[in-house]
C-alpha cells in the first residue's frame, strides 16, 4: 500500500488542498491518504473528507516550551520589514535588539535548524508512523511546529517530505523555516 501523509493543522488548508481534487487525483494514483488534524476538529474533517481518505488522525496541539522558544528564534532570524514591524507590534517589542545582530546570517539559520533537529520532540507522529508506514509526507504549512515535528520524525526513518508553503507572503512574515524539506512547493515563480 503507498500511504501518504497530508497534514491540515491551519484552517485554511482544508478549504486551499483538501477541496481541490487533490485527494481524487491520489486515489485515482493508487495513493492512500492518512490526514493529520488537530484533535478537536477530527470530526469535522471525518464529515467531510471521511470517504476520501484511508484514516484521520487527530493530534494535540499542545506546544513545548522548547517548541515555542525554537518558534521565536526562527522569528528573530528573518530581519526584514514586515518582521521589524511584527517585532515591534505583535511582538510587543521582543526581539528587537537581537534581530540586527543575528538575522540574516546563514550561520544562525543553519545552527537553529541543526539545534531544531534534536530538540523538536516529535511524537505523537512517531507513533503515527510506525503504526501506518507512509512513503511520504506532505506538509502543508512548513512554518508550523507539529508540521515540523512530523518531518523531523519521518527524517529519522528516512521517509521523503514534501513541504509546501501556505500562502504567498508567509517565508517574509512567519519566520525561517526550521527544516529543508526534500521538495518545497510554492505559489509562484518569485518565491
Amino acid at each position: 500500500m503507498r500511504l501518504i501523509f497530508v497534514t491540515s493543522f491551519h484552517g485554511l488548508i482544508s478549504r486551499n488542498i483538501l477541496a481541490t481534487p487533490l485527494l481524487d487525483i491520489l486515489s485515482w494514483q493508487n495513493f492512500k491518504v492518512v490526514l493529520l488534524v488537530p484533535d478537536y476538529k477530527r470530526d469535522y474533517f471525518l464529515n467531510e473528507f471521511g470517504l476520501k481518505v484511508h484514516a484521520i488522525e487527530g493530534v494535540s496541539q499542545k506546544l513545548t516550551r522548547v517548541e515555542l522558544v525554537l518558534r521565536y528564534f526562527s522569528l528573530v532570524l528573518l530581519n526584514n520589514q514586515t518582521m521589524r514591524i511584527k517585532r515591534k507590534t505583535e511582538m510587543k517589542g521582543s526581539g528587537v535588539w537581537l534581530a540586527p545582530l543575528i538575522g540574516e546570517r546563514s550561520f544562525f539559520r543553519f545552527f537553529l535548524r541543526r539545534v531544531s533537529r534534536f530538540l523538536t520532540p516529535t511524537y505523537p507522529f512517531d507513533q503515527l508512523i510506525e503504526k501506518y508506514k507512509p512513503i511520504l509526507i506532505f506538509s502543508t504549512d512548513g512554518q508550523n511546529e507539529l508540521d515540523v515535528r512530523l518531518v523531523y520524525a519521518a527524517r529519522r526513518r528516512c521517509i521523503p517530505g514534501v513541504g509546501m508553503v501556505r500562502s504567498w507572503d508567509n517565508l517574509t512574515s512567519k519566520g525561517v523555516l526550521r527544516f529543508k524539506p526534500d521538495r518545497l512547493a510554492v505559489w509562484n515563480e518569485i518565491m
